[in-house]
């Protein structure tokens, strides 16, 4: 990517110009396309902050502004030029330092931006958001979650893996976690959805959460749990929430299938781990299981389960036995 493009790129993000000739700009190669998204993506993030600050900008950058609904998005204040919002996305990106989340986070709380934001996490890694109304989301590793702000209203989409919601309730501006199939709107709680295969499980830990299916809607309490799978609602169970969560680096699986404990160790441990055959991932699993030590609790419950566990270079695999 060019010098060129990426300034171009900054005086189509700072100054508009039209959406049709716009429009036609990003049409014209998916350089276009790729440079523009770069630097409106870099214009909404709180790094940019400190990224004026290290490079002694002048004049000064301030952060990103609540407007006076509060998670609305504000643009840093003008008087920068696009030049210089080209040449910060260039150095920041080679040097990394936008895609360190610490750094991103402890500068400031994420804003629900109008256009979705995706954020990623790899397998093994942890990560936690803060929203600027105070609600915190905290993602497990292999995860990917979508944010946007929808007519006034705070949503979100789990699209892969698992995540703990600690919402602030605003009956003006609810919080709607999308899934597939399916959506859960908060009414002032803390839950955690974890989806594995065409199954979301959800559990709350304090509050209340409504989970709407394609077919069936429940309303979930503290220490309730039930299952979205295939846009069915499943029963609502109950579970002891003061075990804790995945977090504290341990889940109390309780008849779960076992491919819904691997998966939870996967994420976690950031160990590839393969299950050979349908059969033994649908085998049943309860007992509490320590996130990172995989092999470890594999062969603990390959002894009591009748499998194999086995290493590969690039894992673990697990066979029937005999």
């Amino acid at each position: 990517m060019t010098s060129s493009l990426k300034d171009q790129a900054a005086r189509w993000v700072d100054q508009g110009g039209g959406a049709e000739a716009l429009n036609d700009w990003l049409q014209a190669s998916p350089e276009h396309r790729r440079a523009y998204d770069q630097i409106d993506q870099t214009m909404r993030d709180p790094a940019l902050v400190e990224a004026m600050r290290l490079h002694d900008a002048r004049p000064k950058v301030v952060g990103l502004r609540p407007q006076a609904r509060a998670g609305a998005f504000t643009r840093p204040v003008r008087g920068w030029t696009p030049a210089l919002a080209a040449a910060l996305v260039a150095g920041l990106l080679l040097a990394g330092v936008l895609s360190a989340p610490p750094l991103r986070e402890r500068l400031y709380p994420v804003a629900a931006p109008r256009s979705p934001l995706l954020v990623v996490t790899a397998p093994g890694q942890l990560r936690t958001i803060t929203l600027s109304d105070g609600s915190r989301i905290h993602l497990n590793g292999d995860t990917r979650l979508s944010l946007a702000q929808q007519g006034g209203g705070r949503h979100a989409r789990l699209i892969r893996g698992e995540a703990l919601f600690d919402i602030r309730h605003d009956p003006e501006r609810p919080f709607v976690l999308a899934l597939d199939h399916g959506s859960l709107t908060d009414l002032g709680t803390t839950f955690n959805v974890s989806i594995s295969g065409d199954q979301a499980a959800v559990q709350v830990y304090s509050g209340t959460v409504r989970l709407k299916g394609e077919t069936g809607v429940a309303t979930l309490n503290a220490n309730q749990q039930a299952d979205l799978t295939r846009g069915v609602v499943g029963s609502v169970s109950g579970f002891d929430a003061q075990a804790g969560d995945w977090r504290g680096g341990w889940i109390e699986a309780r008849d779960w299938p076992l491919h819904r404990v691997v998966e939870a160790l996967r994420r976690r441990s950031g160990v590839a781990i393969v299950v050979a055959s349908p059969a033994l991932e649908s085998k049943r699993i309860t007992g509490r299981v320590r996130l990172d030590t995989p092999r470890e609790d594999l062969d603990a419950l390959a002894d009591l389960h009748g499998f194999v566990v086995r290493e590969r270079s690039d894992g673990l695999v697990l066979t029937q036995g005999g």
